[in-house]
């Protein structure tokens, strides 16, 4: 006869805080410890893992490692 034991398992959570006016693209995650501010962009398929992101930015990638203001990204458009 074989004895099992339990394990016990600790799982800590970091808040997510997310602002006004936020559109998140599809199939995007946003774990905890993120902060999102008002009016952001969060494209599609993106991993947003203890980032923050300031009011009226656009972030991307897998991991977001960097977010622009929008902003700056209009005016290079120009």
């Amino acid at each position: 006869e074989t004895k099992m034991t339990q394990k016990q398992v600790v799982l800590k959570s970091k808040p997510i805080a997310i602002g006004d006016n936020v559109w998140l693209g599809g199939h995007s995650s946003v774990l905890g410890g993120s902060k999102i501010g008002n009016d952001c962009v969060l494209a599609a398929c993106s991993l947003y893992r203890n980032i923050e992101l300031k009011d009226y930015s656009l972030g991307s990638g897998n991991p977001v490692r960097r977010a622009l203001p929008i902003a700056q990204l209009l005016a290079l458009r120009k």
